[in-house]
This record gives structure tokens, C-alpha cells and sequence, in this order.
């Protein structure tokens, strides 16, 4: 069985983000608290990976300590909602791209434009960083991204004589169409 992967490049990614929470910002503690979703295998490796995110910035700052909060995926975005409303969020949260909009129009997010002399994103990628704002100001940075693809089986194509797609150009129309004609 041959197989290729297509890109499908044109599709909207749905990157995670790392966001500080306006108010809190200000607030210039020497405990941070930092909130992520768990509960789930994904979630539960990115709870593996933030602590020893933390672990590692805490060696390096060894004066600021940060209590990681994990909850699970309801759980977390209920909770975010009332500690936002409370003034009283966590001072790094992760922010799904659904939420991103949301909080920054009510003033929940802090402009990451403001802390440039210590926040170097030269290093991004521009359309990766670009999911981080909202209209041209930067409330968030992403902390990974999913590619979407399209693995298909080649031999089957070759079978009933379907032209493999156009890996650069091809759309959701036009999956639907090869869809139909290798189901049929």
C-alpha cells in the first residue's frame, strides 16, 4: 500500500497560545500562577512539558516561583471565565484562538507590543505569531501548532483511475468531489 501526505496548507490552523492577563500583569509578584487544560493524554503531555517549562525558567529565576493550575477542558474555560470576572485569572494562561477575541476586547489581555524590550519574537514564524492578535495587537504567542493533512492511499486512486490531487491548490470542494468519485 503507497501512501503520501498532502498538505493541506490552505486550511486554518489552530495554534495554542500563551497569554498574560492584563490585570495581573501589573501586579508585580514574585508568585505567578500559570493555568492549562489537563485531564486528557494531550492535555497530560502539555502538563508534562509546562512543568518543565516552569522547571527550567524557575532554575534560571530562581527568586520568582510558578504554581502551575491544571484543569480539565470545561472545567478550565469555566474557571477562566470567573477568575477573569474576578480580577483574579491566572497571570499566564493558555488561550484557545476561539477565546482570543473575547478576552482581549474586554481588556482581560495585556498588549504584548508594550513588553518588547524583554519579549524578542524575531524568531516566530509571521503567520504563526499573527494568531496571536487581534486587530494588530499582540495578546498572545503560540506554543505550538496543528497541521492539518490528508493521508491518501495511492493505490486506491490508481485503481479506479482518479488523478491524484493537487497538493498546493486543491479545496474543500475539491475533496469532496475526489471523495465521491473514489466512493461511488
Amino acid at each position: 500500500r503507497h501512501e503520501r501526505r498532502v498538505a493541506r496548507s490552505r486550511l486554518p490552523r489552530l495554534p495554542r497560545r500563551a497569554a498574560l492577563p492584563a490585570a495581573r500583569h501589573r501586579d508585580h509578584r514574585r508568585q505567578v500562577t500559570a493555568g492549562a487544560t489537563a485531564g486528557h493524554a494531550e492535555a497530560d503531555a502539555r502538563a508534562k512539558l509546562t512543568d518543565e517549562a516552569i522547571a527550567a525558567f524557575e532554575k534560571k529565576y530562581p527568586n520568582i516561583k510558578i504554581k502551575g493550575q491544571y484543569k480539565d477542558w470545561n472545567g478550565y474555560w469555566d474557571a477562566l471565565a470567573t477568575t477573569t470576572a474576578a480580577k483574579d485569572s491566572p497571570d499566564v494562561v493558555q488561550m484557545d484562538e476561539l477565546y482570543l477575541a473575547s478576552y482581549a476586547d474586554r481588556g482581560a489581555l495585556y498588549d504584548l507590543g508594550k513588553a518588547k524590550k524583554y519579549l524578542d519574537t524575531s524568531q516566530f514564524d509571521a503567520n504563526a505569531l499573527s494568531t496571536g492578535q487581534i486587530n494588530g495587537t499582540q495578546y498572545a504567542l503560540p506554543v505550538g501548532i496543528g497541521v492539518m493533512s490528508v493521508v491518501v492511499n495511492t493505490d486506491l486512486f490508481k485503481k479506479y483511475g482518479v488523478a491524484l490531487p493537487d497538493d498546493k491548490t486543491w479545496t474543500w470542494d475539491d475533496y469532496t468531489k475526489v471523495a465521491k468519485e473514489l466512493t461511488d
